[in-house]
Parts: structure tokens; sequence; C-alpha cells
């Protein structure tokens, strides 16, 4: 009988890095939206990263007004 993989995932920073993590998905963002729609990585990447800080914003102000 085979084993089954055993996966482990984590998110909380235990097993990864979050930093490692928000950097590489940031790279890995840019390199697939220049396949689907065009542009640059970089520029693909720094609109991550504003659209994200956005959001962040958002979620705050979202949170604040409910407390």
């Amino acid at each position: 009988m085979a084993s089954a993989p055993i996966v482990f995932v984590d998110l909380g920073g235990v097993i990864i890095d979050k930093d490692q993590q928000i950097t590489q998905w940031q790279r890995l963002v840019g390199e697939c939206l220049v396949r689907l729609l065009g542009g640059t990585q970089e520029a693909w990447s720094l609109a991550h990263r504003l659209g994200t800080k956005r959001l962040e914003k958002w979620e705050e102000a979202l949170w604040s007004d409910t407390g």
C-alpha cells in the first residue's frame, strides 16, 4: 500500500517566512500578469504593492468604523 503525501500549510510564520512569502508572491503576480496582459514584471509588481497598500487602508477604515 502506498502512503499518501503529507502537506503542511502554514501562514502563521512558523514554517513560512511572511516577508519572503510576500516578495515571492509579488514576483509571481508580475510574471503571470505579464504573460496575460503584457507590460513588465516590475510594473505589475509595483501595481500589486500599491493596490495591496490601498486595500489595507480600506480594511483598517472599515474595521475602525465598526468598533
